[in-house]
């Protein structure tokens, strides 16, 4: 676990700077965006691709480990879920790339 503190806003007398970068990490995963694409990464226990149970639709993902959900949720905004894929990479991090259907910058990964 983060120690004290590191995960605190500049309001809460935390370091803006490591907030800006922290702001977009959820249970376990990070975001980050273009405008044309999302990349979201979650770590995961060490396990294969059969373990895992992903499904990227126009307006939703789910991710789930041996019946875990790892990840679930409405997404902002639609995707083409034809040309978004992932991929578990060293068998410890899964990959989502997403390709938006309208170029610009999503407030979050998921619908507020």
């Amino acid at each position: 676990l983060m120690p004290m503190g590191i995960n605190a806003s500049p309001l809460e007398g935390g370091d803006p700077g490591q907030w800006e970068s922290q702001k977009n990490k959820g249970e376990g995963w990070v975001w980050n965006q273009t405008p044309q694409e999302i990349n979201v990464e979650i770590a995961v226990e060490p396990c294969r691709a059969s373990d895992l149970k992903v499904v990227i639709a126009a307006k939703s993902v789910s991710i789930k480990l041996k019946g875990n959900t790892l990840l679930e949720g409405k997404l902002f905004d639609k995707i083409n879920s034809e040309e978004s894929t992932w991929h578990l990479d060293n068998g410890k991090q899964v990959v989502l790339n997403l390709e938006k259907i309208r170029p610009a910058f999503w407030e979050g990964l998921f619908e507020g």
